[in-house]
């Protein structure tokens, strides 16, 4: 038949080429191939049997060329069989699903939330969400929302919010092109790898989380994160964040690399993975985990971080914040040269220091705090924002439903 299929990400340097489609109703039969390196190969079957069982991504566009491009369209991924019978070639047949409308289907967004505990008083929460520039239709319950442009290093996003918050409880229909599906979208790459589904490579430094805005990702052979923001024409890199425990004079650094890595959600809204540092370094004789759990939602310039362990200790982040350099507002911390930022969420500030750092005023299991860059003039309004945003804690899944 001489097609080629785009499953979702799945093919994104490799295509699958479909040699028979076979129509049951709604359900779609197509029997493809891959060849290639086995390394892309690998890639690509995990990546489609992860969308069979796929709670984060229920529907996905797929994209056909000619003579197919009339199925171009959203489909719920079925079963997917493999026979790899060559090194070099794997034979596959999968199902898809059409849903109703396929080509254009109405989407649902449901977005839960409220202010972060731990968020100081004095910040007021912002809810938001952001879609890619291409969204029509769009209805959240306000006429007239408030829209403004973020730029991501694959193409323009839209944020909407509003001045009395609906986005804390709010069913959000629009429209999208399959082509638009993942621009801004935020992504997982472990060992080099775009990665669909909750199932990856133990590379615990090797690892990258992104959404086109800022990325952050493992640091070889240490416990730091770097972060780093998209310019407009190359990535920038903020510096690196690192965890510990503040012990009265002396803060010892998870300096080893993490022990195992573990997605715990990955769709377009949000990636969220946990990191599994051991103790040892920064508490003598211990024997427990410290475990960081990383998220990253489409248009955010801020990633949340949430740390939680057996051991009672004044965890602490050590961040790129320079003092002499530091604009402030409530619970946030910027960098007026570099833009990097911090908001300390259930955090104190520090003592003085180059770095900056924020750490838990008693004792605790659990630090909450957020990473992130400011963009544009690094003031108190715009750092006032960040915090702000980062304030917002909600929830988002988008469904396709009937018209």
């Amino acid at each position: 038949m001489g097609s080629t299929v785009q499953v979702g990400r799945v093919s994104v340097s490799l295509e699958v080429a479909v040699e028979a489609a076979v129509y049951r109703g709604d359900t779609l039969r197509l029997s493809c191939y891959c060849d290639g390196t086995a390394t892309h190969m690998y890639a690509i079957i995990e990546g489609l049997c992860a969308y069979a069982a796929s709670t984060d991504e229920s529907v996905v566009p797929v994209t056909f060329d000619t003579p197919l491009a009339h199925l171009t369209g959203f489909y719920r991924v079925g079963d997917v069989s493999v026979d790899q019978a060559m090194p070099d070639r794997s034979d596959l047949t999968l199902d898809l699903e059409r849903v109703q409308g396929y080509t254009a289907p109405l989407f649902e967004s449901i977005v839960l939330g409220g202010k972060r505990s731990g968020v100081a008083a004095g910040v007021t929460a912002e809810a938001w969400q952001a879609l890619p520039d291409t969204v029509k239709g769009y209805e959240n319950g306000t006429i007239t929302p408030t829209v403004e442009v973020a730029a991501t290093a694959d193409g323009n996003l839209t944020l909407f919010t509003d001045a009395v918050n609906k986005l804390f409880n709010a069913r959000v229909e629009f429209y999208l092109p399959p082509a638009s599906w993942y621009v801004g979208a935020a992504t997982l790459t472990v060992g080099g790898n775009l990665i669909v589904g909750r199932q990856c490579q133990n590379d615990p430094d090797g690892w990258v989380i992104s959404n086109g805005i800022i990325r952050l990702s493992g640091v070889a052979n240490s416990g730091a994160i770097k972060l780093e923001h998209w310019s407009g024409a190359a990535w920038v890199s903020n510096g690196n964040y690192s965890f510990g425990q503040y012990g009265g004079g002396a803060q010892p650094l998870l300096t080893d690399p993490p022990l195992a890595i573990t997605v715990l959600r990955n769709g377009p809204e949000c990636v969220t993975i946990r990191l599994a540092y051991d103790a040892q370094s920064v508490v003598t004789n211990a024997r427990f985990a410290v475990n960081v759990d990383v998220s990253l939602r489409r248009g955010a310039n801020c990633a949340e971080v949430y740390l939680s362990t057996r051991g009672a200790y004044r965890w602490l982040l050590r961040t790129p914040i320079v003092y002499a350099r530091k604009v402030e507002a409530t619970g946030v911390s910027a960098d007026s040269s570099t833009g990097a930022a911090a908001t300390w969420g259930n955090t104190g500030r520090g003592e003085p220091g180059d770095p900056l750092f924020g750490a838990l005023a008693a004792a605790g299991t659990a630090m909450v705090v957020g990473i992130g860059h400011v963009f544009g003039t690094v003031d108190v309004a715009a750092v006032t924002k960040f915090g702000g945003r980062y304030a917002a804690a909600q929830s988002e899944r988008v469904l396709a439903v009937a018209r």
